[in-house]
Order: structure tokens, then sequence, then C-alpha cells
């Protein structure tokens, strides 16, 4: 029996009626496009309800940054000069720093270098410890941040006392013994310490001879007048000649103690 086909072709049969999933596809490539051109235009933000609306733009998160810092030298001396040094790591960072004593500024608004780092120097500090912080102020691209505290010690200045060659005269029946040109010069790297008080004494400092003040040159000068009795004066006499004098500096907020001996001869007569 010769096979019979329906004119037009195997899929005549069908024509006038759609295939199945046609229309699903249809329906999901449409949306897919539709996904595609929302995620490819910008973001808008409106003022208001009712207002035209505008791009909100992108702003890229900040980084993190620390702050470290140095000092140089660490101890120091009171007067001298101590520079600290604070280093930012971050993004490239730029912008200042404030270096701060506790919760005094010590140097505001240092500009970092190239290399993140910005400086402080200061000759201002006190004799003691002082705990020492840099902040990082951040920038368009950097956030904020401090360092941890540095303790600086500042110990007192060194004092010198250099002591003059004195003269006794003691009387002819050792009642009062004269002891003039008691002289000593203080200083401190060089430089004259002036107001500052000097003690003179004997060797042991147990017998006072007179006080002065150091002047602008840091000199201080005073003679003595001793009359306590023929036998003390006539045993200070030999003691001093035999051992000289002392003269001795206590120190200050800013400097350290000092002493200096001194000969003293009989004056001639």
């Amino acid at each position: 029996m010769a096979r019979q086909f329906s004119p037009g072709g195997p899929d005549a049969a069908h024509a006038g009626r759609p295939r199945r999933g046609t229309a699903a596809a249809a329906t999901l490539l449409t949306m897919t496009c539709a996904a595609a051109a929302l995620a490819a235009a910008p973001a808008y933000a409106r003022d208001d309800d009712s207002g035209p609306s505008r791009p909100v733009p992108y702003e890229a998160p900040q980084t993190a940054t620390t702050t470290g810092l140095a000092s140089d030298p660490n101890p120091s001396r009171a007067g001298e000069e101590v520079v600290f040094s604070a280093k930012v790591t971050g993004s490239d960072p730029t912008g200042t720093v404030t270096f701060n004593n506790g919760g005094t500024p010590l140097c505001d608004d240092r500009p970092l270098d190239s290399e993140g780092v910005a400086t402080c120097a200061t000759r201002s500090l006190a004799p003691g410890s002082h705990g020492i912080t840099a902040t990082y102020g951040g920038d368009a691209t950097n956030l904020p941040s401090t360092s941890d505290a540095l303790t600086q010690t500042v110990r007192n200045a060194d004092s010198e006392l250099t002591a003059q060659r004195a003269v006794f005269r003691l009387s002819r029946l050792g009642t009062r013994l004269d002891v003039t040109g008691l002289s000593a010069t203080l200083t401190s790297d060089g430089t004259p310490l002036a107001g500052q008080p000097v003690v003179f004494t004997d060797r042991s400092g147990r017998v006072p001879l007179c006080t002065a003040t150091t002047d602008a040159n840091g000199t201080a000068d005073c003679d003595a007048v001793i009359t306590r009795g023929p036998l003390h004066d006539v045993f200070l006499a030999l003691e001093l000649a035999a051992h000289g004098y002392r003269a001795t500096f206590d120190g200050s907020a800013d400097h350290g103690p000092a002493t200096a001996r001194g000969p003293v001869r009989p004056a001639s007569r």
C-alpha cells in the first residue's frame, strides 16, 4: 500500500498551532534584557517624590591607616632638642599630623612628606616622663589614626661648678676668722646659669661659710666672717688650709646638682 503524505509536507498538519515552549522562551528573553539594561544604568535618586531624578556618585571606601611614633634622643636632658617622627601607613596618605604631650598640643598640623612621615622638634619638655601621641587627620582616601603613647624621659641637664682660690686671715687672738674670695662659677654645657644659689662650706659641708647667687656670668662670690671662739676658729683655719672649701649647687627644676672644691691659703701679712 502506498504511503500518503499530507499536502505541504509533514509539518502541514501542525500549521496554525504554536510550538510548545516558544512563548515561555520569548518571555524569559525579554526579562533578561530588561535586567541587564537596569544593571548598566546609573543609580538615580529624587530630592522628593515629585522632583527630578539625579545621579548618585560612587564613593570608594577609605583605607584604614596606622600611625607609628619614635623620638630621638630618648632619654633626653632638659633644654635638649628632641625630634618626634610619626610614620603613617595607608594608601599613599597625605595631610597632617598633630603631636600631643598628654592632653596638651606639642606641634600642630605638621605635614606628611612623600614617605608619609611628619616630624616635631621641641626643647620645651620639662624633666620627668611624658606620654607623647601623634594623631593623623586622614584625607579623602585614608581614615584618621592615632599612635600608641610613647614615653619620653627627660632628665635634668648636667651642671658644672668650678671653684676659685680663697684666702683666710685669723686674728692674733684667734677670735675672728675672715675667709675672702670664695667664688664658684656654675655652667651647663658651657652656658652660665644665672640666678642660682651656691652654698660655701668647709670640705665636710657641716660648717657653713656663706651663700651667694650666681650673676649673669654664672659666678657666685662671697666672704665669710667666723666668730665662734678661739678654739673653733683656729681649728677651722687649719682645716681650710689643709683641705680647702666646698661649693655646692643643690640643683633646680631643670638642672642637676653640682659640687666643687677650692683651695684656701693664708693671707700674706
